[in-house]
């Protein structure tokens, strides 16, 4: 199924994203669910949270076309699944925390797309 995010927007997904997962502690991060609902998120979990009123990890359960977006980033560039990305060491993202992966594929996110263009 095509990704209804074109590539540019994808880009300025990862571009947000990142801006707003760095400053996130790695003990802050969790895989196999979206959260934990006292301290922890995935990276879907995270953007949800941080995208809705009051930004609470309560809220962090993705609801709505804001987190489609996050979860289908890859999606235009035919890349792996963010969530995919959270959860598990890849070959091409083997960093040992889900913060340090999901930051890994959002920057080759943009540089495929600096690379590439739409």
């Amino acid at each position: 199924m095509p990704s209804r995010l074109t590539r540019r927007q994808a880009y300025d997904i990862a571009k947000e994203a990142i801006e707003l997962f760095t400053p996130i502690p790695n003990s802050q991060w969790q895989t196999g669910s979206y959260t934990d609902t006292e301290s922890k998120c995935c990276a879907v979990g995270h953007w949800s949270r941080l995208h809705h009123e009051p930004s609470s990890f309560e809220n962090a359960i993705p609801i709505g076309s804001v987190d489609d977006d996050i979860t289908c980033i890859g999606t235009p560039f035919n890349m792996n699944s963010i969530i995919t990305v959270n959860d598990y060491q890849h070959l091409e993202y083997p960093q040992a925390t889900p913060k340090a992966r999901v930051l890994a594929y959002l920057k080759n996110l943009i540089a495929k797309y600096e690379e590439e263009g739409d």
